[in-house]
């Protein structure tokens, strides 16, 4: 009887809270922004690439391979289509709670596309890319990660915030070309 009386007094206590007024309300973090960013389809991007070059996107999929601590392929699986794949590039190391990106894991990932090959990636990164990640996005566009959400009922729901370049870098890249 007496954990009821208890569950059902706290019950009522948190319910008849109010807000307080004199707090200012949150201002949204870097992965409540980035997700924001318009969903696109893989295919759409690989499609014409011209079309998103230094826009910010949203991304879904399952990363098919690692190519290395720092990039990643996602492949989007369209009902009755061949897989469609786009390389993802890091900033920095991509690691989960010290455990790193694996295949077959589910993602959402928040970049922006600065524009096809290795040369534009690693502008807007400010260091060169793996010989093997460079050869991987020869004339492809790449996604450059500002945030990386893996998801999936291993995981659950997990934020990776990168220490991204910033948007003039993409954006002054994009424009010279």
């Amino acid at each position: 009887m007496r954990p009821t009386m208890y569950a059902l007094t706290g019950a009522f206590l948190l319910l008849s809270c109010e807000p307080s007024h004199d707090t200012p309300a949150p201002t949204p973090g870097a992965i409540g922004a980035e997700l924001r960013a318009p969903s696109v389809e893989i295919s759409k991007i690989l499609s014409d690439p011209a079309s998103f070059r230094g826009e910010t996107v949203r991304i879904a999929g399952q990363v098919s391979r690692v190519l290395s601590d720092r990039a990643f392929v996602v492949a989007s699986q369209p009902l009755f289509a061949a897989p469609r794949e786009l390389v993802v590039v890091a900033p920095q190391p991509i690691q989960f709670a010290g455990i790193a990106l694996l295949a077959r894991q589910e993602v959402i990932v928040t970049g922006r596309i600065p524009g096809p090959g290795a040369a534009p990636v690693e502008s807007a990164l400010g260091h060169p890319l793996a010989a093997g990640v460079a050869d991987a996005i020869a004339d492809r566009p790449a996604l450059v990660a500002r945030t990386i959400r893996r998801t999936g009922a291993e995981s659950g729901w997990q934020d990776l915030a990168l220490d991204a370049p910033t948007a003039d870098a993409m954006t002054d890249h994009a424009e010279a070309r």
